[in-house]
């Protein structure tokens, strides 16, 4: 958490406690309210990074050499294979289907 903002936040929760102590209802709920925001500002700000950080890992992922790599040599093996018992297959079933 940046100082500044770690600074602020304890700066308002003095203030609240001081209110609540003096019975200033009004103080206290702007206060509260102030050391409310200051944690929803920090959420969002975390959100976004998060966000910024998913998508660069989404864009790196989508970059990555081994998934080419994969691609161009493990997949084109596999539907060969797949041709090749389907084709096998079908062969079976016409022998079959001729000796009846």
């Amino acid at each position: 958490m940046d100082k500044e903002i770690k600074e602020a936040q304890l700066n308002a929760a003095r203030a609240l406690v001081s209110a609540l102590e003096s019975g200033d209802e009004a103080a206290a709920q702007t206060n509260l309210k102030a050391l409310a925001e200051a944690q929803e500002s920090q959420l969002f700000k975390e959100v976004g990074r998060l966000t910024r950080d998913l998508h660069d890992s989404l864009n790196n992922f989508n970059l990555d050499g081994r998934l080419a790599e994969l691609t161009e040599s493990e997949m084109p093996n596999t539907r060969e294979r797949l041709n090749f018992v389907i084709d096998t297959t079908e062969e079976a079933a016409h022998k079959t289907l001729g000796y009846i």
